[in-house]
């Protein structure tokens, strides 16, 4: 565990093969694995934290106004 270095982490971040959200999570799994190892004195340093990790995309938010609701989708989306 104490050879891992930030570089080796980040070309796996790199080469996984998933989709952004996937290896997000699969990131934050490792780091917290390694965030135990440095609590356990294990290790020095956590060599997860500060790779730079894949972006995702934001999903759009709808608001709807309050006179709206209770009324069809289809409604809403014309008034909007």
């Amino acid at each position: 565990m104490g050879s891992i270095r930030a570089s080796e982490v980040q070309t796996w971040v790199a080469t996984l093969d998933r989709s952004p959200s996937t290896v997000r999570q699969a990131h934050a799994v490792l780091a917290q694995i390694l965030d135990v190892a440095v609590l356990d004195k294990r290790i020095v340093a956590n060599p997860a934290r500060g790779v730079k990790l894949p972006w995702t995309m934001l999903s759009t938010v709808s608001i709807v106004k309050p006179e709206l609701v209770g009324h069809d989708e289809e409604s809403a989306v014309r008034s909007h």
